[in-house]
């Protein structure tokens, strides 16, 4: 598809989607079966919205299939505040201009991309050691925790693991459509204490 097809897509998208009152909807970063993951970025940083980034990702889907991600947002809240994994700011839905409501949760924004777009630039050379550490640090640091609170991730695979500008600390995140596709059930498991 040329560029010019690709923005109508987009721009298709966007009005099937919406806006929210405090963000617009930017350009389509990740999709999955049933939904997409847009950039998203506040209209006016200055209003009472402030208390969100600036910018962020926005995964959505229509309510009538948003079981997955609002179970996804349950287990945000549960392992939400810990700098390695990826924060959650909340939930919103919108509704397009054909008038269909739309699930939208509100996650922090991988800049960095996800480790596995990291190895690929670098052809074949692998990461150096002193990445290699700090990003497996992190990894382990996050699933602890993960672990601590009685969840096992059961998809963690470079796909998975963005990287966010902040100090060089890797996230465990779920953004990437293969983890997406098999969605947090599967994807993050409770296990029962």
């Amino acid at each position: 598809m040329d560029g010019k097809g690709k923005e109508a897509v987009q721009q298709k998208d966007l009005l099937k989607y919406g806006h929210d009152i405090a963000w617009f909807r930017g350009a389509m970063i990740g999709k999955w079966d049933f939904g997409r993951v847009y950039l998203a970025t506040l209209k006016n940083p200055n209003s009472k919205y402030r208390c969100l980034p600036s910018v962020m990702a926005v995964k959505s889907t229509k309510v009538s299939v948003s079981g997955s991600i609002q179970k996804e947002k349950e287990v945000f809240i549960n392992v939400k505040g810990y700098p390695n994994i990826i924060r959650c700011f909340g939930e919103e839905t919108t509704i397009g201009k054909n008038g269909m409501m739309v699930y939208n949760l509100l996650l922090e924004y991988g800049c960095g991309g996800t480790l596995a777009y990291r190895i690929k630039k670098l052809d074949g050379n692998g990461l150096p050691e002193s990445k290699v550490r700090v990003y497996a640090r992190s990894i382990l640091q996050g699933l602890n925790h993960i672990h601590g609170i009685g969840y096992v991730h059961c998809a963690l695979i470079p796909d998975n693991i963005l990287l966010v500008h902040n100090g060089g600390r890797a996230r465990v995140s779920q953004l990437e459509k293969k983890f997406v596709i098999l969605g947090w059930q599967r994807g993050l498991r409770r296990i029962r204490k």
